[in-house]
């Protein structure tokens, strides 16, 4: 979507917590040191199978489980992180409901865009929270930008239909963007489906010499499972990224062959995974 921040950038961030979790050697060091000034005679305490032991460990062990409890619950309160019912509940906060077999992606990307829609960020954050919530069942995505004259130009990408919003769709998103509230009073909708670059991902691999036959299926599943969580308006489809994706546990070499560089979008553009050819190349060590 334009103006979102990279979600490459984001993963290189550091995982938020609230107490930062420490390691479980030094908790266990805090609780012999607890036990030993109770129990200044105490001198058991190096041995494994001692008792007093054991409950330390223990203890400690609990207190690991209780900053990851912490750091877990307020991540979940987060709506980059939340997830399942903690992600249900986070945009019922933004008015906003999961439709039946919505997945977590779809409905963060709506609250994203109902939050950026409310915050004051600007009409095209606006016009981007409306586009989707006209048909969240099948709004994959949405791109806005204005020409400064009063046009308003909508990309709308599909969930269905290869990405393409059909006239049915558009219309929907049109009558959305133009109700009473909603359209400024001087702007113009123009809404458009977004253009489609089809391509066909084809490489040759190598395998490890005890790796199964069946590890390119797994490839191939996660690199289709991987670009349908990634794909949007403007996501750029890169080699290295494919290459990241298709190297699964098994793997020895991979080399993309097509497409031979990375496929750049711009405003209104998509990337379609059109099919998926590997070439098998044998075994090395």
């Amino acid at each position: 979507m334009a103006g979102e921040i990279d979600d490459a950038f984001l993963s290189k961030l550091a995982v938020p917590v609230i107490e930062r979790e420490p390691e479980f050697a030094s908790l266990f060091s805090a609780r012999i040191a607890q036990m030993r000034s109770l129990m200044p005679e105490w001198d058991t305490w190096m041995l494994r199978g001692d008792p007093i032991n054991r409950i330390c460990r223990h203890a400690a062990y609990g207190d690991l489980l209780f900053y990851q409890e912490i750091n877990e619950a307020f991540r979940a309160s987060l709506k980059d992180f939340a997830t399942g019912e903690d992600l249900t509940r986070k945009a019922s906060d933004w008015d906003l409901e999961r439709y039946e077999g919505e997945s977590d992606e779809s409905l963060s990307r709506r609250l994203e865009a109902r939050m950026k829609g409310h915050s004051g960020a600007g009409p095209d954050s606006w016009y981007e929270s409306n586009a989707f919530e006209a048909a969240p069942e099948r709004v994959a995505d949405v791109a806005v930008r204005g020409d400064g004259r009063g046009s308003i130009f909508v990309a709308v990408l599909a969930k269905d239909n290869g990405g393409v919003a059909d006239d049915d769709l558009l219309d929907t998103v049109r009558v959305a963007l133009n109700r009473r509230g909603t359209k400024g009073t001087n702007d113009t909708i123009v809404a458009r489906s977004a253009v489609i670059a089809e391509i066909d991902l084809i490489f040759d691999y190598w395998l490890l010499p005890d790796a199964p036959i069946d590890t390119v299926e797994r490839a191939d599943s996660r690199v289709r499972a991987s670009f349908d969580k990634a794909r949007r308006l403007e996501w750029d489809f890169e080699r290295s990224w494919a290459n990241a994706q298709l190297f699964v546990e098994g793997m020895k070499k991979i080399e993309i062959v097509s497409p031979v560089a990375d496929i750049v979008t711009e405003f209104g553009e998509a990337v379609s995974l059109r099919s998926i050819v590997p070439n098998y190349r044998g075994r090395a060590l």
